[in-house]
């Protein structure tokens, strides 16, 4: 299981749901965390170069409702075949329209990032 994000917050997000992960029981050698990544074209990118060598290149991705096309065509043009995803309920109806926007805003400028080649600074 790869849990996979940076976050804003003091502790990655990807440590947050490692904890959750061995908390209901999930042993810690199934897991896989990247815990670097600042936004979702990182996240696909790490992905995709931490499950490459371990011949993984299926995914299933979990995240809010509002966020997964986005996210999912991303990880696609980082070369990673999407085969579902799962999407976390709103806390509430207008949270889930801020961030309808918020991934209208946010897809033309990921677009333009995905499709170009990556740089050092990228890695």
């Amino acid at each position: 299981m790869l849990l996979s994000g940076g976050g804003a917050g003091s502790v990655p997000e990807a440590e947050i749901m490692r904890r959750m992960a061995l908390a209901r029981g999930v042993p810690d050698a199934a897991l896989l965390v990247e815990p670097g990544s600042r936004d979702t074209i990182e996240n696909a990118r790490e992905s995709a170069r931490l499950l490459r060598p371990r011949g993984g290149r299926v995914v299933l991705l979990v995240s809010d409702r509002a966020h997964l096309p986005r996210a999912a065509l991303l990880f696609r043009l980082a070369g990673l075949r999407v085969v579902g995803w799962a999407g976390v309920p709103p806390p509430s109806i207008l949270w889930e329209i801020d961030a309808i926007v918020r991934e209208c805003v946010a897809l033309p400028r990921s677009l333009a990032r995905a499709l170009r080649r990556p740089t050092q600074v990228d890695h």
